[in-house]
């Protein structure tokens, strides 16, 4: 065991420590006593004009609770250009994105994630229309 396990280890906790500071500086409560573990995904291909492109973080938290009152809290980054996102599965992000597409052309009131699993509002009076679970990007189509 040597240096390369203690930078990794060093490095970690500051990422850990940048993302508490920021997210702190945003008015958004962050404790790492509840994150479980927090690194910094890959860096995605750079396309033209992206050189500088940030990398994403991952953090797992030790409780769903916590996960919740966190992204709940994700509405104080607006204008930061940082945005705080659940992992979703390959299915549910194609049917997310394309939900936010629809939303986009005025043919959704509203999506969003709450779980894991993609939700949308119908066009309508705000009153009578209820939020639709979206198990398969099929079940968009009828709002296309």
């Amino acid at each position: 065991m040597g240096t390369h396990e203690e930078t990794n280890e060093a490095d970690i906790q500051s990422v850990e420590i940048q993302v508490e500071k920021f997210l702190n500086s945003k008015n958004i409560d962050m404790d790492l006593t509840n994150v479980d573990s927090c690194y910094l995904l890959p860096k995605r291909k750079i396309s033209e004009g992206r050189d500088n492109e940030t990398r994403a973080v991952m953090l797992r938290f030790i409780s769903r609770k916590y996960k919740v009152a966190l992204l709940k809290q994700g509405k104080n980054l607006k204008g930061s250009n940082v945005f705080i996102n659940e992992n979703l599965n390959k299915t549910n992000a194609t049917i997310a994105w394309k939900a936010r597409q629809l939303k986009k052309g005025q043919k959704l009131q509203n999506t969003w994630t709450a779980n894991c699993k993609v939700y949308i509002k119908p066009n309508g009076s705000s009153e009578n229309i209820r939020p639709v679970l979206i198990r398969a990007l099929e079940e968009l189509e009828k709002y296309e």
